[in-house]
C-alpha cells in the first residue's frame, strides 16, 4: 500500500487562490515549532533564510522518541518555491530518490505543494487550524483513478 512508504507529513500541505511564493515568505513561518502527531512529532526549524527543515521523529512502544523516519526540506527561491521529503530507513539513509512538489498554493494558514507526475501522493499540503494547531494531508490517485484525501492531525 502506498500509505506505509510515506509518514505523516511528508504525507506530507486548503485551496483558496494560487500565488507565487516570492523570497522568503514569512507567512511560511507557521510551519515553525514541534507538532506533536500520535505515532510521532514533527520538528520544523527555519535554517537559513530561504530554507526550512524538519525531521519526522517516530516514538518507540516506550513512548520515548525512537528515530528519525524522514527529513522534509522547504526551498523558498525567487521563482518557485518546493518541499522535497526525503524517507529514512532505520539506519538513516534515504529509501528512495528524492521527489521534489513545487508550491501551487499559499496562504495565511495554509500551503499546498504538488507533483502531478508522482502517483501517490501527488499533492501534499499543510492547514494551520489555530495557535496550537496543524493538520498535514495528502492527495493519493487510487488505481481506479479516484482521489484520496488522508488527514494527519497535529496537534
Amino acid at each position: 500500500m502506498v500509505l506505509q512508504h510515506l509518514t505523516p507529513l511528508a504525507l506530507a500541505l486548503t485551496a483558496l487562490t494560487t500565488t507565487a511564493c516570492q523570497g522568503p515568505d514569512p507567512q511560511l513561518g507557521w510551519l515553525e515549532g514541534r507538532w506533536e502527531m500520535g505515532s510521532g512529532f514533527e520538528l520544523w526549524e527555519r535554517s537559513a533564510e530561504n530554507l526550512l527543515t524538519a525531521e519526522h521523529v517516530r516514538y518507540g512502544t516506550d513512548g520515548a522518541p525512537d528515530r528519525v523516519t524522514e527529513r522534509l526540506t522547504v526551498e523558498i527561491g525567487p521563482e518557485r518555491t518546493t518541499l522535497t521529503p526525503e524517507l529514512l530507513d532505520a539506519s538513516g539513509r534515504p529509501t528512495q530518490a528524492p521527489v521534489v512538489f513545487e508550491l501551487t498554493d499559499l496562504g495565511r494558514s495554509h500551503a499546498v505543494f504538488t507533483n502531478p507526475e508522482h502517483g501517490s501522493p501527488h499533492t501534499i499540503g499543510y492547514r494551520r487550524d489555530g495557535p496550537d494547531k496543524t493538520t498535514a494531508w495528502i492527495l493519493i490517485r487510487n488505481a481506479d483513478g479516484s482521489e484520496s484525501r488522508v488527514e494527519f492531525g497535529k496537534f
